[in-house]
């Protein structure tokens, strides 16, 4: 199984990617990039802790309210500055 359990703690399924999940990952990507296991580890430990975050806002309905209303607003930023970079005019 290579997916992540992101219901867990790190510390609790670091044991399972180190034997299963990277070697498979190993298997997969053999000849097409050049990485260390390392790099894997840290690149795999931050989708864990994305994932894991997203849920924990998932499960409080407050959080969510500003979680919207924060992506809401960088939305509005984000096409503002496409606007003006543009030249368009509302």
């Amino acid at each position: 199984m290579l997916q992540l359990d992101h219901t867990k703690k790190w510390i609790e399924i670091v044991r399972h990617i180190s034997k299963h999940t990277m070697k498979e990952i190993d298997k997969a990507l053999t000849r097409r990039f050049r990485y260390k296991d390392i790099e894997l580890k840290w690149v795999l430990q931050s989708l864990h802790c994305h994932h894991r975050e997203s849920w924990k806002t998932s499960l409080d309905p407050y959080k969510i309210k500003l979680e919207r209303k924060r992506k809401g607003t960088n939305s509005q930023k984000i096409d503002i500055s496409i606007k003006r970079s543009c030249n368009i005019d509302r």
